[in-house]
């Protein structure tokens, strides 16, 4: 046990910290990882070899947490599983004062009914004589028996009650029992626990009770410590099982039979900031969703109370053996993720949007589907001199990549969203030293006035600020500042010279930019040209701008630069299955285009 004895804050960190458990509630998660070489330092740097998450419980299947307010006392009651009596434990701590209750959940664990005894403040009882009688005020065998002998009368006045049937066929008017049987703990399983965000998983629990109500709950503290959860009401059948795949959900974030709704119907949880976004920065560790289930149906304070079972999924964006080299060459700034294996492998060059910065996890999850991804980090507003030196910026990029030694050089494409859709229609229109062999462009336009800078497309953006309109919640709606789409050519890229496949992928309620009207321009251009066997449009009624990996969270409004709330649009269900259903026409596209040795049209 030497990973778990040994263990030591990381340098850097504060100095006398201690360990402590204070919500039993949930597991010390330890996340086991191996590495390659004999490794002391900047783990979290580097991808493992292979990781596994575990949970390290002070508090055992089925033992009931009570929170205890009599006679002036104050504490804890641990209650272990089965119908008693049981032992009883009164358990305190030292000097320093406040609630323990993680000995005290362990001791319950055991079978032992535990009190953990919170102290009263120094001078708040009037004599030495009533703090000695505030500590004999437990008397174990009497309290755990009979005490425990009421709460059973009450569940099963509350099992009856629950347990009358309204008529027949009116799912509305059936309360089903929610108490749980002590003979053998509810089993929940996720199938795979560890997989990468874009594969599906089956979510099953067993040994519950027939017809019992519970709440399958989902938990993930992001990069930024923001609480996110999903939620989900079910009924258990005959046989005390349910499956998210197969049951019907009757209430929480989504409803009906979705397997991954505990994904993608996440939201911050109740008393969050507003505008928040889930990203994922550090692609080397996965994203970790503590998945429970909970007696009765839930829909608010799921980590103040003790679930029948949890186990912990690990999400990953990089795939086993996936490599993440930093690149810093001929003033490119990014980082290209490699696929497992000898290669030479198609290369992607991914791009987003206006946001700046670099993000990863798109180009690690691509890289572990079988392509070279580069995930290109802007250059600041102003850094470079010219719009000419920006262009040179995004071409000398894409051969950066092309002419990595584990590429195949002529099965390059470019993928972009937002601004980087922008640019990649800038570069399959107008370079004369780069050639993609395909493009995708997600949530883009082709406005952008000839010759202008990034700085001058923002500029354009800022002088139609007038035309910004605010929704009931006073957020900033944005495509109105590109319409009506310009008909003259010197005011957007002119997309008919483009000689490569083209796959949009756009949604009806975009608001941050008409890429439906910008899309069928595109159309009417590269028709004229004779180009529209190059390209191949999506379309996605009720989804929005920010068009994301499967079952990512759906975002329809978010703070975006300067603190303003952006609407990007969107409805939480249509968007999600627009995420899902484009994420494998994306695949298919470069499969099609940048692995076939014959892509004769760019139609799916």
């Amino acid at each position: 046990m030497g990973l778990l004895w040994s263990m030591r804050s990381v340098p850097g960190s504060c100095k006398g910290l201690r360990l402590r458990k204070t919500n039993v509630c949930t597991p010390q998660l330890v996340h086991i990882s191996v590495y390659d070489g004999h490794v002391e330092e900047g783990f979290t740097e580097r991808p493992p070899l292979a990781s596994v998450l575990s949970e390290r419980w002070f508090i055992g299947p089925g033992v009931r947490r009570v929170e205890v307010q009599e006679k002036g006392v104050r504490g804890t009651l641990f209650i272990p599983p089965g119908p008693g009596p049981f032992p009883g434990v009164m358990d305190m701590w030292g000097v320093r004062g406040g609630l323990v209750e993680y000995r005290s959940a362990l001791l319950a664990s055991h079978g032992y009914a535990s009190r953990a005894l919170q102290y009263f403040a120094a001078g708040e009882l009037s004599s030495a004589s009533k703090e000695f009688e505030y500590f004999e005020d437990f008397h174990p065998k009497e309290r755990v028996q009979s005490g425990f002998k009421v709460r059973r009368r009450a569940l099963g006045q509350l099992q009856s009650s629950l347990s009358r049937r309204g008529p027949a066929g009116d799912v509305s008017q059936t309360r089903p029992s929610s108490t749980m049987s002590s003979a053998a703990p509810p089993i929940l399983s996720v199938v795979p626990s560890r997989a990468l965000v874009d594969e599906t998983f089956r979510v099953t629990v067993q040994n519950l009770p027939p017809s019992s109500a519970v709440t399958l709950h989902s938990l993930h503290r992001s990069e930024d410590e923001d609480l996110w959860e999903a939620y989900g009401h079910y009924v258990s059948d005959q046989r005390g099982s349910v499956s998210v795949a197969d049951d019907f959900s009757f209430g929480g974030t989504y409803t009906g039979k979705e397997a991954m709704g505990l994904l993608w119907s996440m939201r911050p949880v109740p008393g969050s900031c507003k505008g928040l976004r889930l990203k994922k920065t550090n692609v080397c560790t996965p994203q970790l969703v503590h998945i429970s289930v909970y007696d009765g149906h839930v829909e608010e304070g799921f980590t103040e109370r003790p679930p029948l079972a949890s186990v912990l999924s690990e999400r990953w964006f990089i795939g086993p053996g996936v490599r993440r080299v930093e690149v810093q060459e001929k003033g490119v700034r990014g980082t290209l993720f490699i696929p497992p294996g000898p290669g030479p492998f198609p290369g992607v060059m991914d791009m987003w949007g206006g946001g700046g910065g670099l993000v990863e996890y798109r180009s690690a999850l691509l890289a572990s589907h079988g392509y070279a991804s580069l995930a290109l980090q802007y250059f600041a507003a102003g850094e470079l001199s010219s719009a000419s030196k920006e262009f040179e910026y995004f071409e000398t990029a894409f051969n950066v990549i092309r002419l990595h030694p584990l590429v195949s050089p002529d099965r390059v494409g470019i993928l972009g969203l937002c601004l980087g859709a922008v640019i990649t229609n800038h570069l399959a229109a107008e370079s004369s030293v780069i050639k993609p062999r395909c493009c995708v462009c997600v949530s883009g336009v082709h406005i952008c006035p000839r010759g202008a800078s990034l700085t001058g497309i923002y500029q354009a953006l800022v002088a139609n600020a007038h035309k910004t309109q605010v929704d009931e919640n006073n957020q900033e709606i944005w495509r109105y500042r590109e319409l009506p789409i310009p008909d003259d050519l010197a005011k957007k890229i002119d997309v008919g010279k483009i000689n490569c496949p083209m796959l949009l992928v756009n949604g009806l309620d975009d608001q941050n930019l008409p890429t439906v009207e910008a899309a069928e321009d595109m159309a009417h251009m590269m028709r004229a040209a004779g180009k529209d066997h190059l390209l191949t449009r999506i379309e996605y009624p009720a989804t929005g701008h920010l068009i994301e990996p499967p079952y990512s969270p759906h975002f329809r409004a978010t703070k975006f630069i300067k603190q303003v709330i952006l609407v990007w649009g969107g409805q939480t269900k249509p968007h999600s299955d627009a995420q899902e259903d484009s994420w494998k026409k994306i695949l298919a596209f470069l499969q099609q285009h940048l692995y076939s040795n014959d892509p004769t049209g760019a139609k799916m």
